[in-house]
């Protein structure tokens, strides 16, 4: 089985301020659309600082849990709540480290160079 994660638009993401992506997967040969939700705001009464970035765009909700698996729109780089340190090497991240992760955003404007394209600068209420 193979999955397929596309974003939206630049134009939709600028809109929305986030990334929502979208999803198929092919089994047997038959492609099939997955259903992926944006993360529900009503119980988000605050934003955390991206570990990558720096930027206010983690949402957290009212018992102060990170969401698992949100990506920063503006670093790209995923939460990984399974990583224990800076240099632990994430699975949802391609298997950078934060460490590289950073000095990749700081060099370039991204988590990882192939995610360039679905990155956008900070709003004024995340910096």
């Amino acid at each position: 089985m193979t999955l397929y994660i596309t974003c939206m638009g630049d134009d939709e993401m600028k809109k929305a301020k986030k990334y929502i992506p979208t999803a198929s997967y092919t089994h047997y040969g038959e492609t099939k659309p997955v259903e992926i939700k944006p993360v529900e705001t009503e119980n988000i009464y605050e934003k955390e600082a991206c570990s990558c970035c720096g930027y206010l765009t983690i949402p957290v909700d009212t018992d102060g849990n990170k969401f698992d698996g949100f990506i920063c729109p503006v670093c790209f780089w995923e939460i990984d709540t399974f990583i224990n340190s800076e240099n632990e090497e994430s699975d949802s991240n391609g298997g950078l480290t934060l460490v590289q992760a950073r000095l990749n955003y700081r060099t370039f404007g991204a988590c990882d160079k192939r995610m360039l394209q679905y990155v956008r600068k900070p709003t004024d209420d995340e910096k």
